[in-house]
């Protein structure tokens, strides 16, 4: 299965979301602030990141601004997750390069359907 790095600073989500991934079979590493991210996904090499917008440090889309400026990591698969709704936010975190958008509150197993998807597009299924 997947190597997922999960970047969101509520525990309690990140448990949700973790639980759900490793009940499908794949890893996921917890990573709790924006300025930890870059560094733990670089040395991790990822198969896929759940990315959360409101972070404390750097927040989600510039995180994601780095990942996707990086050579090294530019081609992992990102999933945003935020609270944001409005169809500007989602349109905004899809130009600056992420390949999914869910608005919470979601249902784990919407989330681990476009993980899922994901990562079976990107060849890491």
């Amino acid at each position: 299965m997947a190597d997922i790095v999960i970047v969101e600073d509520d525990e309690i989500m990140g448990n949700v979301v973790g639980n759900a991934l490793t009940t499908r079979g794949h890893t996921v590493e917890l990573v709790t602030n924006g300025d930890d991210a870059a560094e733990v996904i670089r040395n991790h090499q990822p198969d896929l990141v759940v990315l959360d917008c409101a972070l404390p440090g750097k927040p989600g889309m510039v995180v994601l601004k780095d990942l996707r400026e990086s050579e090294m990591l530019r081609d992992i698969p990102v999933i945003v997750i935020s609270a944001r709704r409005s169809d500007w936010y989602v349109n905004l975190a899809l130009n600056e390069g992420a390949d999914d958008y869910v608005r919470k509150p979601f249902h784990p197993d919407e989330l681990t359907s476009r993980v899922e998807s994901l990562l079976h597009r990107s060849g890491h299924a």
